[in-house]
């Protein structure tokens, strides 16, 4: 069962919403109020000199300075296409060391002769990632 209407059609909950759609919007709502936290302690740090990080910059903007909403939007938006980013890059490096076992030997060498640079290892992930 699907509950995408919820987030992209808010307006819907009020007409259709199931218990596990209560209980994702309650979820989505726990983590807005958590970010705006992050975002209301980092404003008042800003005032005594900041972190240097994308937030300050993003709180720099006039775009987002008077925008908790945008500002909680783009921070989820960059959160979460990261971690999708790097499951799909460990996923695909593990497709392709199962479908190359010279490679995936060589990869499981360096890591038990625990090589500090991981040279190999480093070359296969960033592969991965250009895959």
């Amino acid at each position: 069962m699907t509950h995408f209407h919820i987030c992209l059609l808010p307006f819907l909950a009020n007409w259709y919403i199931t218990p596990a759609e209560r209980e994702l919007l309650a979820n989505c709502q726990l983590i807005r109020r958590f970010v705006a936290g992050i975002i209301e302690d980092r404003k008042l740090q800003t005032s005594t000199g900041g972190r240097d990080d994308l937030l300050d910059i993003m709180l720099a903007d006039p775009l987002f300075r008077n925008s908790v909403d945008k500002t909680i939007d783009e921070i989820l938006t960059i959160f979460f296409a990261g971690s999708q980013t790097s499951a799909n890059v460990s996923q695909n490096l593990i497709l392709h060391l199962c479908q190359h076992p010279e490679y995936k030997a060589k990869v499981i060498d360096e890591i038990s002769t625990q090589n500090s640079e991981l040279d190999f290892y480093t070359q296969c992930f960033n592969e991965a990632m250009r895959i």
